[in-house]
Parts: structure tokens; C-alpha cells; sequence
């Protein structure tokens, strides 16, 4: 039966003929014993010719080939910086967070709470 579906789709037959063709061996096949019966020939044509003696069907035509045009591609952004690993900030000590939040540019006034706050 897959072998007639496949056939059938192969030689762009229409659809229909190719479920009725493909039922119709189903049906043969599975009346019969063994496990490869031989078809009788009305099941082997398609429109009364064999299957093997169909004209070919035209080929299809390949469309044409469009060259493809190179695109330049934008280089990838610098990476950013990245933060020295530091410790748990609530760990840190005072003159320790004033030191990372002057090397950063931020102000360093205020009790530990405020300047953990501003690290983060």
C-alpha cells in the first residue's frame, strides 16, 4: 500500500486516483494469503497502462539561480567592563566600601548602610 501511495504521488497522479488505486490493493492484499501476493493486472495500471510503460511527466522547471549578495555584518560591540569580584558588601568595611565607591566615581560620604545602597 505504501509503495502504490508513493507511486502514485511520484507521477503526481490526483490524489483521488491514487487513494482509490492504493484501497484497492490494500483491500487485494490483505483478501489474500501469504505475505507478498501476486497483483492481479488490472491493480498494476494506472489509465490502462502499466505502471512501468507511463510516459515521464515533464520535469519540472528549476528556477533560475540569484546570485546572492554579501552583506556586511557590524562588528560585535566591545565588552563592557565587568565589576572586580567583590565580597558580600555588608561585609566589607567602611574604609573598604569608601575605597570601591571612589573608584567608581560615586560619592563616599554617609554610614555603611547608605554606601552598601549605592554599591549595589
Amino acid at each position: 500500500c505504501s509503495a502504490t501511495l508513493l507511486t502514485g504521488l511520484l507521477m503526481k497522479r490526483p490524489i483521488e486516483e491514487v487513494v482509490s488505486t492504493t484501497n484497492a490493493i490494500g483491500a487485494y492484499v490483505a483478501s489474500q494469503t501469504g505475505a507478498t501476493p501476486a497483483l492481479p493486472q488490472s491493480l498494476v495500471t494506472w489509465d490502462a497502462q502499466p505502471m512501468g510503460q507511463r510516459p515521464a511527466s515533464p520535469q519540472p522547471k528549476v528556477p533560475q539561480q540569484v546570485p546572492l549578495k554579501r552583506v556586511p555584518v557590524p562588528a560585535p560591540a566591545p565588552p563592557q567592563p565587568t565589576q572586580p569580584d567583590l565580597p558580600p558588601l555588608e561585609t566589607m568595611l567602611v574604609k573598604d566600601l569608601k575605597e570601591e565607591l571612589k573608584d567608581r566615581g560615586l560619592p563616599v560620604s554617609g554610614v555603611k548602610a547608605e554606601l552598601v545602597e549605592r554599591l549595589k
